[in-house]
């Protein structure tokens, strides 16, 4: 065989490792084989293998394209990640210390007619916007939902229903702070996840 002949054999071999890398998901590898193929086929005119040039061509396209595009998702996923790891932490950092309430003395007896705290008042600890924030990570979607319903937060001000719930509830804390309903937030958390857990209690055993 002469030496035309090997050219054209190794011309439809880059072809073959040009498939075979895209169907491995590598069209960097493929695109360098792709193009040592049309190289040979321009200097021995064998043209027979233009279609197939241009269909892997096509196809390295579509491959590099679709990857261009994952990597820049898994960038947006990174930013809106490292997003709310930032404003997680500057809540944590900026959230004022809790007061102690010391425990009374044992000794010391409650005045006679001391008024008695309100159950609605008792049963919502106070919590700092961070305490707010983890309450707020750790509830069920559908309590969660039920929240946004409750408070009526404007959809502007929130992601929608797909992204990360991290994110979603410093976007609910930011706009509470913004709007001065911080009290009528730790309220409603804890009035939705106390149902629940009033819920649960009742089912077990005497």
């Amino acid at each position: 065989m002469t030496g035309g002949g090997f050219r054209l054999h190794e011309a439809d071999a880059h072809l073959a490792y040009a498939r075979l890398h895209l169907a491995e998901g590598k069209p960097e590898e493929a695109r360098g084989h792709l193009e040592a193929a049309r190289r040979l086929v321009g200097e021995t005119g064998y043209h027979r293998r233009d279609g197939e040039l241009a269909e892997v061509e096509a196809d390295c396209a579509r491959e590099e394209e679709k990857k261009r595009r994952d990597a820049e998702t898994q960038r947006r996923k990174k930013a809106q990640r490292d997003e709310s790891e930032n404003s997680v932490s500057s809540l944590r950092a900026s959230a004022p210390p809790r007061l102690r309430v010391p425990s009374p003395d044992p000794g010391m007896t409650s005045p006679p007619h001391s008024p008695a705290p309100s159950i609605a008042m008792s049963s919502v600890p106070a919590m700092t916007p961070a305490q707010l924030l983890d309450a707020l990570g750790q509830m069920l979607p559908a309590q969660f939902e039920e929240l946004l319903h409750r408070m009526a937060v404007p959809t502007g001000y929130i992601s929608a229903a797909t992204a990360a719930q991290t994110i979603r509830a410093t976007e609910v804390l930011r706009w509470a702070e913004q709007a001065g309903a911080l009290a009528d937030l730790a309220r409603a958390v804890a009035e939705i996840r106390g149902r629940r857990g009033g819920r649960d209690e009742t089912r077990r055993p005497p």
